[in-house]
């Protein structure tokens, strides 16, 4: 038996392995879903460009916000601090980056 935490990531990895083999555009995807768990999969993307739009996306949960506002790319980090999504604790933790322009 699994537990539910094994299979939301068994969920996930399904997610990713079908957005591969679809051969969806996932630029295009982070721009345009309005699913969060679809967003989640994309936060892991190794483009910037989509971790900029994820960040961005007004349905991407606090969660993943989280996850995104300490990627390296500072335009993600800013995405994040636009994002209305984005919890107090996250703004308050890029309120101290050192980056000016997040």
């Amino acid at each position: 038996m699994f537990s539910q935490e094994e299979i939301n990531q068994i969920e996930k990895i399904c997610r990713r392995v079908m957005i591969s083999l679809n051969g969806i555009d996932s630029l295009e995807l982070s721009k345009t879903t309005k699913d969060p768990e679809t967003l989640d999969v994309l936060s892991h993307d190794e483009n910037p460009s989509v971790l900029c739009s994820v960040a961005r996306n007004r349905n991407t949960k606090p969660k993943t916000l989280d996850y995104l506002s300490k990627d390296v790319a500072w335009d993600v980090r800013c995405g994040v601090a636009s994002n209305p999504n984005t919890t107090r604790k996250t703004l308050d933790f890029l309120s101290r980056d050192l980056d000016p322009d997040v």
